[in-house]
């Protein structure tokens, strides 16, 4: 009997101390498509370690974002991966290299901020026109290594590898109007997708351990632009090693630890 307390007081406490679980990285809020770059309101809910993901598919070269910004809590977006037709690596702060068709992929941590209402502005250096838009995800950590390719047949894709159980990978894809997204890779939810000025914009989203991602149109030559970035998910602190829960075995000469006893 005394060993099978011992034993199942040393379970527990090697339960304590095996570390942390990680949160399910879920879609908190989509905004929807968007075909200007006006201001769009985009109000977060009351989810734990919120990102926020903007994504915008541009019609021509010669133009990228400057700037985003949403007005909840003032965080800082960055560039996560940008891309034009043509191109061979990201193109962030700059024009890009390659020809008509560009997507870029912004992100910011909104941290736990409650349900609170606000509004997404992006601003770009040249007068393009876009498809765009913007979603928030909870239970995130950090953002994966992004990656982007360009091409001029269906499918678009791109492969990852390593990812938690409980990440998620967003992608965008700008291509011509007359080549429709009509279907997504394995598991993808769409989040947005329309038609612009010249420009077809597409936006969707997977979670698990995701290996890979695409979007598919009818068969057909156009170049295309398409960038993915994963979210990783956020540490889900447990109980530390040497904390007292009640009832609780020390595996300490046999004796049975008192509920008033403390670490």
């Amino acid at each position: 009997m005394r060993r099978a307390l011992l034993a199942t007081a040393l379970l527990l406490m090697l339960a304590l101390a095996g570390g942390s679980a990680q949160a399910q990285v879920a879609l908190d809020v989509n905004s929807g498509s968007k075909t200007s770059l006006t201001p769009w309101a985009h109000n977060v809910g009351s989810g734990l370690n919120l990102v926020m993901i903007v994504a915008v598919s541009f019609s021509a070269t010669g133009t990228h974002i400057t700037g985003v910004t949403w007005s909840g809590t003032s965080p800082t977006f960055s560039c996560l991966y940008a891309m034009n037709y043509g191109d061979s690596a990201s193109s962030c702060g700059g024009d890009g290299g390659g020809s008509a068709r560009r997507v870029e992929i912004w992100g910011a941590f909104l941290g736990t901020p409650g349900a609170t209402s606000g509004s997404v502005t992006v601003t770009q250096s040249g007068g393009a026109t876009v498809v765009a838009g913007s979603a928030s995800f909870s239970g995130s950590g950090t953002f994966g290594t992004a990656n982007g390719t360009s091409g001029t047949a269906t499918p678009a894709s791109l492969s990852f590898s390593g990812l938690s159980a409980n990440a998620a990978v967003v992608d965008a894809i700008a291509i011509s109007t007359s080549q429709p997204i009509t279907s997504l890779g394995s598991g993808q939810t769409q989040l947005w997708k329309a038609a612009g000025t010249s420009i077809y914009g597409s936006t969707s989203y997977k979670t698990g351990a995701v290996t890979s991602m695409a979007q598919n149109w009818t068969a057909g030559t156009t170049h295309w632009a398409y960038v993915a970035v994963p979210i990783n998910p956020a540490p889900t602190p447990g109980k530390r090693k040497g904390q007292t829960i009640v009832g609780q075995l020390y595996p300490i000469r046999g004796t049975v630890a008192p509920e008033t006893r403390e670490n």
